[in-house]
């Protein structure tokens, strides 16, 4: 018990570190299935930084990338976008091409300190995987669009398994790592787990929310969050 207490105590305050929610509008699905369309991408940006109108075939989605990934690179390509309904948290995306992935956008809610989606989903194996409890402290959230909540989570860092070994990475941090032989730009969005009471009937989820796009171009600074977005909050399930 002391030795529980002791490591308790020596977790860290820390400011909440994730980049904002992804969003995604449109031709979305029912909320269940998703959706999963094949033909010709055509990408155009937003008026925001990380805005995008994606069309393929008679389905037009808007998506909003925390990572500043460049969507832009794949329009016309033929790719295949599929979407995952989340029921807790934000909605995923993926799109691929002949040879396999081009952009992964993964939610990453789990309960209970669950592993939840490790990258298997794209690429046939785990790639990525919740470290080790850096910090504490809170991430806010709105309640019915217009209060203000805060959610006490520990925060976490990443482990990332590329061709060239293991990586830790902190939500902002672009990095550019190979991943079954193709350059990838990697960002965690979101990492942490979710503080609930112990008498709490329906508790907020973890979160370890990702977005990577397949490019050997340089991955670009560090980002923070733009003052007035929330980080990725789930909901009670």
């Amino acid at each position: 018990m002391l030795i529980a207490l002791a490591l308790a105590a020596c977790t860290p305050q820390m400011d909440d570190n994730s980049l904002e929610a992804p969003t995604l509008s449109g031709d979305t699905g029912d909320g269940e299935s998703g959706i999963e369309v094949t033909g010709a991408l055509t990408v155009t940006a937003g008026a925001g930084d990380g805005d995008w109108t994606l069309v393929i075939e008679q389905t037009t989605l808007q998506y909003h990338s925390p990572s500043h990934a460049d969507l832009g690179s794949l329009s016309g390509q033929t790719v295949t976008l599929a979407t995952q309904p989340d029921y807790s948290g934000p909605t995923g995306m993926t799109i691929r091409d002949a040879s396999g992935p081009l952009f992964v956008e993964n939610p990453g809610t789990s309960w209970d300190g669950g592993a939840g989606e490790d990258g298997s989903a794209a690429f046939g194996h785990a790639v990525w995987k919740r470290g080790d409890v850096i910090g504490k402290g809170e991430v806010t959230q709105l309640v019915d669009g217009v209060d203000e909540e805060g959610q006490k989570v520990k925060f976490t860092d990443v482990v990332v398994t590329s061709d060239d070994g293991e990586s830790r990475l902190l939500p902002g941090e672009p990095t550019s790592l190979t991943i079954d032989g193709d350059a990838w730009r990697f960002t965690v969005l979101a990492a942490y787990l979710a503080v609930n009471a112990a008498n709490s009937k329906c508790g907020a989820p973890d979160m370890l929310a990702v977005e990577l796009i397949r490019t050997g171009d340089d991955p670009g600074p560090v980002l923070t969050r733009p003052a007035g977005l929330y980080a990725p909050v789930g909901m009670c399930g």
